[in-house]
C-alpha cells in the first residue's frame, strides 16, 4: 500500500494552509500519479514551511548514483523507519506531508481485484511523509505507512498515516525527535471513506479523474 495518489487545486487546502501558516501557494492538480512521478510535497527548509513537486519514492543523499525509473520506496513502514538504512536519517530531520485529494487501493475478490478510492469527507488528506535531495538537485519523498484499522483493514492491511492539522505541527517540527512524534501520532487516520470507482484507473497511463461505479465492474483488472 499505498501505490497510486491524487491531488487538488489549493483552494481546497487554504484553512489547512492557513493553520499551517503557510503563504499562498499553487498547487496543480494530478490524477493517478504512481511511484517515480512528481507530487507536491510540504516540507520544512530553514526554519519555514514550502512546497515543492518532488519524486515519490525516497532516493537517500548518500546514494551512488542517480535514481531509475522503478521504485520501491516509496512507502516507508511506521515500523522500521526508525531503522533502516534508506530512512532512518530522514524521519530525524526532514519530516513533510503530501496534500492529497485521496488514493486508491484495491480488495481482492476472487480473481478481480476491486480499486477503491479512499478519501476524507472532513478535510483533503495529509499525508505523512519523509524526504530527501540525492546531488542537491533530486528531491524525493516517502509516505510513511501503518497496520490498517479494523475499517480499512477491510480492503487492505495497512494504511497510510493522515494527520490533522495541530498534528501536522508536531510532524514537521524538526526539533521533536522522530521517535516521540512517532509514539505520539501512530495509529493516528483522519475519517476516511472508500468509494468503488471503474478499473479505468488501473492503466497508469489514465491521468483523467476517477469514475465512481455502483457495483463492482465484472472483468479482471489491469496492471
Amino acid at each position: 500500500m499505498c501505490g497510486r495518489l491524487f491531488t487538488k487545486p489549493i483552494s481546497e487546502w487554504r484553512e489547512i494552509m492557513n493553520t499551517l501558516g503557510l503563504p499562498g501557494m499553487d498547487m496543480p492538480e494530478l490524477n493517478n500519479q504512481v511511484p517515480s512521478e512528481q507530487l507536491p510535497f510540504v516540507f520544512m527548509e530553514k526554519g519555514r514551511l514550502m512546497m515543492k513537486l518532488m519524486r515519490w519514492g525516497l532516493h537517500p543523499r548518500f546514494a551512488n548514483q542517480g535514481p531509475t525509473h522503478a521504485s520501491t520506496t516509496h512507502n516507508a513502514r511506521i515500523e522500521t523507519v526508525e531503522t533502516l538504512a534508506t530512512f532512518r536519517d530522514a524521519v530525524q530531520r526532514q519530516r513533510g506531508f503530501v496534500p492529497a485529494a485521496g488514493f486508491l487501493e484495491w480488495r481482492n475478490v476472487g480473481k478481480i481485484s476491486e480499486p477503491f478510492f479512499f478519501d476524507s469527507p472532513d478535510q483533503p488528506l495529509a499525508i505523512a511523509g519523509i524526504w530527501d535531495v540525492w546531488n542537491g538537485e533530486v528531491y524525493s519523498f516517502s509516505i510513511i505507512t501503518q497496520p490498517a484499522d479494523r475499517t480499512f483493514g477491510e480492503i487492505h492491511p495497512r494504511m497510510p498515516l493522515t494527520l490533522t492539522a495541530e498534528q501536522l505541527k508536531i510532524w514537521v517540527d524538526p526539533k521533536v525527535p522522530a521517535h516521540e512524534a512517532l509514539q505520539k501520532l501512530r495509529g493516528s487516520t483522519l475519517p476516511l471513506r472508500h468509494r468503488l470507482v471503474d478499473f479505468a484507473v488501473n492503466n497508469t497511463r489514465n491521468k483523467n479523474p476517477v469514475v465512481f461505479v455502483e457495483n463492482a465492474p465484472q472483468q479482471a483488472a489491469m496492471f
